[in-house]
């Protein structure tokens, strides 16, 4: 990405020395682990050489894919990394602002390097590939440090991190929580119209939105920091400022054909 337009992205693909984890072989099935290392950078530039920059570490943070791939499907297994089993990366990158073309290319490069793995060894039953990631706020041009750092990309002002890990998401007790959260909740971010009519100030942080910090807008009309409210509706189903009762229909839809009572998840 342009390193003009305030954000930057790099990644590079290595394999893990060891792997320590758990893993139930199956027979003739290939194990890929692949660890997402991020590191969240602000680049800021120096005080004494306007041309010049220094980097400042905001937060970092790991998320990790297991693809069990049968032997006799590896030249297919690519399209595995667009299904269920990497969706939770490819969420995560979107957050990130990474665009899309950047998101298949890193998925390429990272297929492109297991796929070398096992050109060298094909009998290898664990593939640890790590996936070293940078994501890079970008002070401008005549911008403001404290500009900079409340539009910067960095975890607190993202997705709380144990929702998209596939334990969760496959757990049928949290499904409904969880696609609610994720994709139920509109997101209106800075490219959409109307962007500046819906909230200066979210009521939860008040802080304003930023690329970085899009908003969600509840059923009752208030709109919050996307990952502010995620937060909130984690501890409390009802709007913070109407106290609207947000999600319990939508849950009750989702229990349909069950016997699982929702109260536990209100």
């Amino acid at each position: 990405m342009d390193m003009n337009s305030g954000y930057q992205h790099y990644y590079h693909s290595s394999m893990a020395s060891s792997y320590d984890g758990s893993i139930d072989f199956e027979f003739q099935t290939t194990v890929f682990v692949f660890e997402i290392r991020t590191n969240f950078l602000l680049v800021k530039r120096t005080l004494d050489h306007d041309e010049d920059y220094e980097e400042q570490i905001m937060g970092s943070e790991n998320l990790s894919a297991t693809l069990r791939v049968p032997a006799d499907q590896l030249d297919d297994w690519l399209e595995r990394l667009h299904g269920d089993d990497f969706s939770h990366i490819t969420y995560r990158l979107k957050e990130y602002l990474m665009p899309g073309d950047e998101i298949q290319s890193l998925i390429h490069e990272v297929f492109d390097f297991a796929q070398e793995i096992m050109a060298v060894d094909p009998s290898i039953p664990v593939v640890p590939i790590v996936v070293d990631v940078g994501v890079c706020t970008v002070q401008l041009d005549g911008e403001t440090l404290d500009h900079a750092i409340d539009r910067s990309v960095r975890p607190d002002c993202l997705i709380p991190l144990p929702l998209l890990r596939p334990e969760w998401k496959k757990n049928d007790s949290f499904r409904p929580i969880n696609d609610y959260l994720l994709y139920g909740l509109p997101r209106i971010g800075v490219e959409d119209e109307g962007f500046g009519a819906h909230m200066e100030t979210c009521s939860i942080c008040l802080g304003g939105p930023t690329a970085a910090a899009p908003m969600s807008l509840l059923p009752c009309n208030h709109a919050f920091h996307r990952h502010c409210v995620v937060k909130w509706m984690l501890k409390s189903w009802t709007c913070p400022l109407c106290r609207h009762e947000i999600a319990h229909d939508i849950l009750k839809e989702a229990m349909k054909g069950t016997n699982k009572d929702i109260t536990f998840l209100l």
